[in-house]
């Protein structure tokens, strides 16, 4: 007869690299365990009421558990590294927020250092080309970049335990902005046109713009 237990996988190991899939991936682990209220939340049941059934013990006793069972997963679910970053934690919660704090901002800002590195490129590509055309450019092609993080790394020479993880060849940006080819300028989020391109906006931010891009409707008369 085929045994019909449930053999649970291993936690997803984070090591410092790729945040945001670990997030995802350990954030579904908690939860097939029923243990990710808790790991969000923080939330601990209240004490039990007078003369309480022993449903009412049991039921108690094992909220009261889910506590202490999150924290040994998380601990488990990270590498020796980084569990000295959260060892002094004392709840799930604690150690769940610390890294996020310290990880997702940083994963957040290598995206943009990507993007703006291929953003890099076409732009080295173009000025190269007005070149061969006789027609050089001498000013330096302005980047808008809606993170102030991405634009600090690559204006700041010094680097820092939250930079360490970006590979070298992303820091080339650095040198692109020093040698004036290029400039990087902070716009708000609001005002970022390309997110039109890029994003589900609600209608009237869209519409907002679609007018700032100067796009309109032309509706065409059909012919008889």
């Amino acid at each position: 007869m085929a045994s019909s237990g449930y053999s649970a996988p291993p936690p997803p190991v984070f090591s410092g690299e790729g945040y945001s899939i670990w997030a995802v991936k350990m954030k579904a682990y908690l939860k097939a365990f029923d243990l990710w209220e808790v790991t969000e939340t923080g939330r601990q049941p209240g004490p039990l009421r007078e003369d309480p059934t022993l449903a009412q013990i049991k039921a108690h006793s094992e909220e009261c558990a889910k506590g202490f069972k999150a924290l040994p997963c998380i601990h488990a679910s990270v590498s020796e590294v980084i569990f000295t970053r959260i060892m002094a934690c004392e709840t799930a919660k604690e150690a769940w927020d610390l890294l996020k704090a310290k990880f997702e901002g940083s994963a957040l800002s290598k995206q943009m250092s990507v993007l703006n590195l291929r953003r890099e490129f076409e732009s080295i590509w173009l000025r190269k080309l007005l070149k061969d055309l006789a027609n050089e450019q001498v000013e330096p092609t302005v980047i808008w970049c809606d993170n102030k993080s991405a634009i600090a790394i690559a204006s700041n020479p010094i680097q820092h335990g939250r930079t360490k993880h970006i590979k070298v060849k992303f820091h080339f940006l650095r040198e692109a902005e020093k040698s004036c080819e290029i400039k990087l300028l902070h716009c708000k989020s609001d005002e970022q046109l390309a997110d039109v391109l890029t994003k589900a906006l609600p209608k009237s931010k869209f519409e907002e713009m679609k007018k700032k891009l100067r796009v309109s409707r032309k509706i065409l008369k059909e012919e008889c």
